[in-house]
């Protein structure tokens, strides 16, 4: 086995447990909202409306921002949550908090539409979601690694730990950010079209 397969095997040993910890908290969300929508119908009927109505007269800016804002401000906290002892509670709260969100979108079109509901839930929702939770998965892995960079030296007089210099953290963070941004142009210029047709199908 060459040095790089080693480091790459440490790399996946020392993040498993991280991994193991945000999908089980990404899936908690994700059950907690399919069973709020579906106790709910009056709330998923409610939801689905507005939805309706809101890919049907927004603008191309309006839906941008309302799906750049909010990922952008989980992409923060997930960011900053980095240089603290926080992240062991503020990045599981956002995957609970991912979870929750993408369920219940998804749960509220089905319950509302039946089964046909999932092809303008997966068009408007998984497609963006997928490549928002995908950024905000990735950037976690590194935020875990700094806070327990800090974490160790904390007390000690230590130089700052280097991974905290070290530019892979901010281009990480811009290389996610920018994939956040392009997603939110995708949900707001290209899948809107799509999701507006696939209703008139299942509503007409």
């Amino acid at each position: 086995m060459n040095r790089r397969s080693v480091h790459q095997d440490e790399l996946l040993s020392r993040h498993m447990p991280v991994v193991c910890l945000l999908s089980v908290c990404f899936l908690l969300g994700a059950v907690i909202g399919s069973f709020f929508a579906a106790d709910l119908p009056e709330s998923s009927s409610g939801y689905v409306a507005s939805y309706v109505q809101r890919i049907s007269g927004a603008t191309g800016i309006e839906l941008f921002k309302s799906s750049f804002w909010p990922s952008f401000i989980l992409l923060a906290l997930v960011f900053f949550s980095g240089f603290g002892r926080l992240s062991m509670l503020v990045i599981p709260a956002v995957f609970l908090v991912r979870g929750f969100t993408m369920s219940l979108a998804i749960t509220a079109f089905v319950s509302v539409y039946g089964l046909k509901g999932y092809i303008p839930a997966l068009l408007t929702e998984f497609l963006s979601s997928f490549v928002i939770t995908a950024c905000l998965f990735v950037l976690s892995l590194f935020s875990f690694s700094l806070s327990a960079s800090w974490s160790r030296r904390v007390g000690k007089h230590v130089p700052i730990p280097r991974l905290a210099l070290d530019a892979s953290y901010y281009t990480m963070a811009a290389v996610c950010l920018t994939g956040i941004l392009l997603a939110s142009l995708l949900y707001a210029y290209l899948l809107p079209p799509l999701a507006r047709a696939v209703l008139l199908i299942i509503i007409g």
